[in-house]
């Protein structure tokens, strides 16, 4: 039995989860699934609502300012092509303005359009270092993580 703070609660927490980190939609997705599997149509409804309710003015906005749809963020290609590049190291390097690949492109939309572009050549044409680029980010991710779980419980 759900209680209305719950279902209150849950989809406002997770809205602005997802304003700040938009992978965050991928557990409302997840909940949503569950929900409907065990017949709870009432909360997904209700969590569909406020979900929309909470992202609809950031979607809006970020629309009118790029002048096509944007759900939550236009940056998905730019942030795609930072990790899955010849020179990712798992930080963030420059902003497209002052690297070679992205000299002389004039809007957001370009630079986006081209980042996509590269990773896909990059996919391609380099399968196996974009491989070992993705093995080594995971592993670094898991140490870091055993590191500060183990550090907290120190």
């Amino acid at each position: 039995q759900s209680s209305l703070k719950f279902n209150l609660l849950f989809p406002l927490a997770l809205g602005l989860a997802a304003i700040v980190r938009p992978v965050a939609l991928a557990l409302f997705l997840f909940v949503i699934i569950y929900w409907l599997c065990v017949k709870k149509f009432k909360e997904v409804l209700f969590a569909v609502i406020i979900m929309v309710l909470l992202i609809s003015p950031f979607s809006y906005f970020f629309s009118k300012k790029t002048g096509e749809f944007t759900f939550l963020s236009n940056a998905g290609q730019y942030d795609l092509w930072l990790g899955n590049n010849p020179n990712a190291n798992g930080e963030i390097i420059v902003i497209p303005e002052e690297n070679e690949t992205f000299r002389g492109l004039q809007s957001e939309k370009e630079v986006n359009k081209k980042a996509l572009q590269e990773v896909f050549r990059f996919i391609k044409e380099e399968p196996v270092n974009w491989l070992n680029l993705q093995i080594d980010f995971c592993l670094s991710d898991i140490y870091q993580f055993v590191f500060c779980l183990f550090l907290r419980l120190a």
